[in-house]
């Protein structure tokens, strides 16, 4: 169907918000503390296994990032933890996208407000333009569905040589 394979990857970064920050700071500062006390208090051990625990679980799963991949036709979508653990999250075919465009712009200001599916797959970093993707899901009847993603030029290209109608640049 198509004259070449063509192939193109982008990775994003999330940040961690400061709400994440102080929590991890306040898990092991709890850690700590009961450790003292169970010093004193052997049955808060148990306590400071705990702290120790979700600090480290939450430490685990506190670095996200997302790989958008697009090969002939086809975006993947895929959710990085801790830079070992991959989850592919979305497959959407260029057939089943209504329209990409930078969000809240004129092209998918129609679709602002509806209550549908969203994956917000964004680094969530200021001033980075981030692009809506509203695509129909035929693993669910086909209901359109929402992706915020941070697609470079050279993705978004990619993906206008398949469905250049829905691909809106600017």
């Amino acid at each position: 169907m198509y004259l070449q394979d063509l192939h193109v990857e982008n990775f994003v970064s999330r940040e961690p918000n400061q709400v994440s920050k102080v929590l991890k700071v306040v898990m092991i500062a709890l850690a700590v503390i009961t450790f003292i006390v169970g010093l004193l208090l052997p049955y808060m051990l148990v306590m400071t296994l705990l702290f120790a625990g979700l600090a480290w679980f939450y430490q685990m799963n506190a670095q996200i990032d997302f790989d958008y991949s697009y090969t002939n036709g086809v975006v993947e979508i895929a959710k990085v933890m801790n830079k070992s653990r991959r989850k592919l999250m979305l497959s959407i075919e260029m057939k089943d996208v209504v329209v990409v465009a930078v969000s809240k712009s004129d092209p998918v200001r129609a679709y602002v407000g509806r209550k549908m599916k969203t994956y917000d797959c964004t680094g969530h970093q200021d001033g980075v333009r981030y692009y809506c993707m509203i695509f129909k899901n035929p693993a669910h009847n086909n209901a359109e569905e929402k992706l915020l993603f941070e697609p470079d030029g050279e993705f978004l290209d990619a993906m206008r040589t398949v469905a250049p109608r829905s691909i809106h640049k600017d």
